[in-house]
């Protein structure tokens, strides 16, 4: 006969206090679309960006969910980080990560025009990112999945720049 096991969710996935380098890193990736992305394509991003981020709000207010590790206080030299994000980040904050939606949107826009070997880092930024969440337990494996599917769904939608308004002037809206 089967017989669940009981151990502490904490037992079952590390902590890594380190590996809060990589999660916060995250916030350095809004700056570099600016330096590698046309206009075009950055209005494609923000697009996706919006709608990942709508459909992860859905997903959240939809099936709530705790996080389910308790905060620590045994981070060494990491512990004013993990404070910081502590005081900003709630614990019903889990359910789908939306620092992987952030994080696998903005570098898979940027993995669209790479050079391989640039593409090449940034799945490896991808890949550290999404598993840090977990190591930092600031997520579960489930949390990651559904921001990585939720950034999917965005991709496929057809997110393309409007037209720019005319640049003609008209009285009250009326055609010239």
């Amino acid at each position: 006969m089967f017989t669940a096991c009981r151990m502490p969710m904490s037992m079952l996935l590390p902590f890594w206090p380190a590996m809060i380098i990589a999660y916060l890193s995250m916030f350095a990736l809004f700056l570099l679309p600016t330096f590698q992305l046309d206009e075009s394509e950055l209005w494609v991003l923000v697009r996706r960006l919006v709608a990942a981020s709508i459909l992860g709000g859905l997903v959240f207010l939809l099936l709530p969910s705790e996080i389910g590790f308790a905060e620590h206080t045994d981070a060494g030299r990491w512990q004013p980080l993990y404070d910081l994000v502590y005081s900003v980040d709630g614990r019903a904050n889990a359910a789908p990560s939306f620092h992987v939606i952030y994080t696998s949107t903005i570098l898979l826009a940027l993995m669209d025009v790479a050079t391989p070997r640039l593409r090449i880092l940034y799945v490896l930024w991808l890949v550290v990112v999404c598993a840090s969440t977990v190591l930092t337990h600031r997520h579960h494996l489930l949390d990651v999945a559904g921001g990585i599917a939720i950034t999917l769904a965005a991709r496929r939608l057809r997110l393309r720049r409007a037209a720019a308004p005319s640049t003609q002037s008209s009285c009250l809206g009326a055609a010239p």
